[in-house]
Formats: structure tokens, C-alpha cells, sequence
């Protein structure tokens, strides 16, 4: 092979690995604002939260247990009370509660705009309950 030939050859593959290192690093650039993978996370603990604490007892009475009394009774102090001091050493953060009966909303407190929501539902009395939480 004469010089010239090498010469080529040495400059296209020098060609190729710089077009294969720029194709990596625009798929990484572009790749790189994905910020939907905290939010999944901060979504997960919503729900999650959500779930445990329906397992707690509170003054001798589930969460469940609290819910029904508010939508029965109308006094949700209580249940108010309880889930704002246990939220707010949870998650640290601004939050909302809704509480329905039937998708009809009887309850609610602490109001966000945006955020992330997570539900529980239940049944209670032939009566079916929601709890949405709103983190903002």
C-alpha cells in the first residue's frame, strides 16, 4: 500500500469514531432532562403513606374509622388534627387532604393547586370512601 493509502484509511477511521462519540453524546444531552423519575418516587411515597397509615391506630381508631366519623358526624377535628401531625412529619412539605363518600367530596382541608396525588379507598358501612392527598 503506498503512504497515501494508510494516510486515508488512518483518517476515516479517525472520521468514524468522532461521528460515533458525537452520536453518544447528543443521545445523552438529550436525554438528560427526564426529571419524571422523582416525581414517580415522591408518587410511590404518597401512596404508600397512605397505605400505612390506614394500618395505624389512632386514640384506638383507624384512619378508616376516623374518615367514617367525619362523614357521619361532621366532626373531623380529630381526624384533621392527627393527619396533619403525622403528614407533616412525613413529608415536610406543603400538603392537601380530600375525603369522599360515594365520589361525592364531604371533607377536605389544607388546599393545593399543583402537586402530586395519591388515593386509598375503601369500604366502610356499604359506603365507599376516598382519601386523596396532594403534596405540592
Amino acid at each position: 500500500m503506498k503512504k497515501a493509502q494508510i494516510e486515508t484509511i488512518g483518517l476515516l477511521v479517525i472520521i468514524i469514531l468522532l461521528i460515533v462519540l458525537a452520536t453518544f453524546f447528543v443521545s445523552l444531552y438529550l436525554n438528560k432532562g427526564d426529571s419524571s423519575l422523582p416525581e414517580a418516587r415522591t408518587s410511590s411515597k404518597q401512596s404508600n403513606f397512605l397505605n400505612s397509615i390506614n394500618k395505624i391506630n389512632i386514640d384506638n381508631k383507624k384512619v378508616s374509622d376516623l374518615v367514617y366519623d367525619c362523614y357521619s358526624t361532621d366532626n373531623c377535628n380529630l381526624l384533621q388534627q392527627k393527619l396533619t401531625e403525622i403528614t407533616n412529619e412525613f413529608f415536610r412539605t406543603t400538603f392537601s387532604y380530600t375525603f369522599k363518600a360515594d365520589n361525592k367530596e364531604f371533607y377536605s382541608f389544607n388546599t393545593c393547586k399543583l402537586g402530586l396525588t395519591a388515593n386509598y379507598k375503601f369500604i366502610k358501612n356499604q359506603i365507599n370512601f376516598e382519601i386523596i392527598l396532594k403534596t405540592c
